[in-house]
């Protein structure tokens, strides 16, 4: 129950951050980091897809989610002491016919980067 509650109240942070967005089209937002919190991390987790490959670093959905609460709360950690850095993503590529490939449009983040990249989506 606590996770829903804690997406509703996040996802109705946002939608107030992006309406003051819209309406001070050239107002600079400085104070927005509060907005990352340990619930908001963790919801962004659990709303990634659980199938999904493993990023550069070669962490598994699951392997992540095996010690979700120490991983989650060493990221916020990281993340306010200014000391978190993202890893590059994974590059792949679409085989096309003959010898031919093309790079796909997304490149993977590691499992370290997910919550944050997710949480950058929502």
């Amino acid at each position: 129950m606590r996770r829903t509650q804690s997406r509703e109240s996040m996802s109705q942070r946002l939608s107030r951050v992006r309406e003051a967005a819209k309406q001070r089209k050239k107002e600079r937002f400085t104070a927005l980091f509060h907005l990352l919190t340990v619930e908001a991390l963790e919801a962004a987790f659990l709303s990634l897809s659980r199938k999904a490959a493993a990023g550069v670093d070669g962490i598994r959905w699951m392997d992540y989610a095996g010690n979700m609460k120490n991983n989650i709360t060493d990221l916020h950690r990281r993340l306010h002491q200014g000391s978190y850095r993202a890893q590059p993503g994974r590059r792949h590529y679409i085989p096309k016919s003959g010898w031919k490939t093309t790079p796909a449009r997304h490149r993977l983040a590691g499992g370290q980067d997910r919550p944050v990249c997710a949480g950058e989506k929502s």
